[in-house]
Order: C-alpha cells, then structure tokens, then sequence
C-alpha cells in the first residue's frame, strides 16, 4: 500500500514538472517578413484546424506593432495559412499569407485601406524557430518616425 501511494506521489511530481517546464523549454516562433521580425504568439494547430494568433514586432521600423489573426493548417499538414489585422497605421490593415511547413518560406500581402483605397504590397515570409526575442517595452509607430525624420535621424 505505501509503495502504491508512493509511486502515484513520484508519477504526479513528474507531471507537474513536465506541464511547469515544458513551455517555458519550448523554442519560440518568429516570422520574418521584409527584414521585419515577429514574434508569434501561438500554436501551430492540428491538421484542418485553426488557431488564434499575436504577432508582435520585436526589432524592426515598427518595433512594438501588434496585429491579432488566425492561422490554419491544411488538412494534409503541408501549409500553414494566416491572416492578421490591426489600425496601426491610422487605417485597417490586413497581413495575408501562408508557408510551407516543411521549409517555413511562403509569401505575404500586407493591405492598407486609407481613405483613397486599397494599397497592397507583396513579399516573402520565412517562418523558423527563434529564442531571446522579448515584447518591447514601448511602440517605435509612425508618429515616432516622423519625429525622428523631422528631427534629422
């Protein structure tokens, strides 16, 4: 009976130590898109699913940027589709895209709707496992730069 008790003891000791340190062990995932690097905050879902999405620019023009979205997996496992949205230039703004699971390159649509339309540019996303990168204590946004244009940096 103490061997019972004591062996159910270590077996939950295990699995507290496994669910305390296994995210924190878990590498993090960063998108790169026009030189621009974002911090993922999410999972990857199973296949044909869904899951919600943050991205944060970490270091880059817009550091502190944040867009909310979704992302996909395709019922065969093979590409990931995702979609975000924000108002950080004044406007809505959309990051459309997906990548290949199996080597993290695909392609984005970045589309800001000012008043005068739609503007849409394209480019390549990668997509790799990352570690170090921290959310930014402060947002480096638009007004920021014209700023520190106006200022002569």
């Amino acid at each position: 009976m103490k061997l019972r008790r004591t062996l159910g003891r270590i077996a939950g000791a295990i699995g507290i130590l496994l669910i305390c340190t296994g995210p924190a062990s878990a590498k993090q995932l960063c998108l790169s898109v026009n030189a621009e690097q974002y911090l993922l905050s999410g999972k990857i879902p199973k296949k044909n699913a869904c899951s919600s999405i943050i991205l944060v620019n970490t270091n880059g023009t817009f550091t502190g940027f944040v867009a909310s979205g979704g992302m996909c997996l395709s019922s065969d496992g093979t590409t990931v589709l995702f979609t975000t949205s924000d108002g950080f230039f004044g406007y809505p703004e959309t990051l459309q895209g997906s990548w290949v699971t199996s080597t993290g390159d695909g392609s984005v649509n970045d589309c800001i709707v000012p008043d005068t339309g739609t503007i849409c540019f394209s480019d390549t996303v990668t997509v790799a496992s990352c570690t170090g990168n921290s959310i930014p204590d402060a947002v480096s946004g638009p007004a920021a730069l014209s700023v520190k244009r106006s200022a002569g940096d």
